[in-house]
């Protein structure tokens, strides 16, 4: 009998924020340069409270992507717009097989290959040590022996991963909310809610996923974002449509050689796609 091809879906969550719109117009259109159509939708999830803006949508839809709207959760938290994806998980997840999401501040260098694992999440390649305040934060209502801080900027996982966690994300987000500041609340809450589980936190290599941490940029999608005044730099000339704003910054801040060189390529990128 021949084996049904997985069904794979491409998510990231917007809010009012334009510049979150255009960026990941940006993503679609470079991932659409780089590889076949690896996914067999990519959906853009939004707070069905706000109207996204009418050249958004339509901008999308001749991209081949669609807009999904549900109920906000953690209104008082900007971070918080995150918990869509379980909305999504608890509506129509199961219509997938595997469900990647990513933040709207990537880009595409290369074709994307996306192989999610059994009993695990692959999970963007930024990991920190959990600052000392934070640990000991936790230790006091109760989260024992967390040591690392995962970013979330990229998750990869199979349906029924993701559907044995999305419960406990919002359970324990609300246990560390008065302890864990807004910043890394929602990230903080998704790695011990996998753990808690017994699965694993698979962190993609650099190849799959370059960032202003590692500074390497051949990779397969770059993530821009965090608060790296070059990253600051790339939102701002999305957002105005305005490369040229890109190597102005550069030389006004001295930014070093590997980021120059970064900046320099995404800029090539923009102009190619504009």
């Amino acid at each position: 009998m021949m084996k049904m091809q997985e069904r794979q879906v491409l998510l990231t969550v917007v809010d009012e924020k334009t510049v979150n719109h255009k960026a990941f117009i940006v993503l679609v259109k470079s991932m659409k340069r780089r590889s076949v159509d690896i996914f067999n939708e990519i959906l853009v999830l939004y707070p069905n409270h706000i109207n996204l803006p009418e050249s958004f949508i339509v901008t999308l839809s001749n991209l081949g992507v669609k807009c999904r709207g549900y109920r906000r959760v953690f209104k008082d938290d900007p971070y918080g717009v995150k918990f869509l994806i379980s909305s999504f998980i608890e509506d129509i997840g199961h219509e997938f097989d595997t469900i990647v999401y990513a933040d709207p501040d990537h880009v595409a260098f290369k074709s994307m290959s996306i192989r999610s694992q059994e009993k695990a999440f692959l999970i963007s390649s930024e990991v920190e040590k959990l600052s000392e305040k934070d640990r000991v934060a936790l230790d006091s209502v109760g989260y024992l022996g967390v040591d690392n801080h995962y970013n979330t900027s990229l998750i990869i996982g199979k349906y029924k991963e993701w559907v044995n966690i999305t419960e406990k994300w919002r359970k324990v987000y609300l246990d560390i909310k008065d302890v864990i500041d807004f910043r890394f609340r929602e990230e903080i809450a998704f790695s011990i809610s996998v753990l808690q589980e017994g699965l694993s936190l698979v962190p993609v290599s650099s190849e799959v996923q370059g960032n202003f941490q590692n500074n390497y940029m051949d990779c397969e999608i770059f993530h821009y974002g965090g608060c790296y005044r070059e990253a600051m730099s790339i939102k701002s000339a999305i957002d105005m449509e305005n490369n040229s704003l890109l190597i102005d910054q550069c030389v006004e801040n001295g930014v070093d050689e590997d980021r120059r060189k970064i900046i320099e390529k995404i800029d090539r990128f923009l102009s190619i796609i504009r």
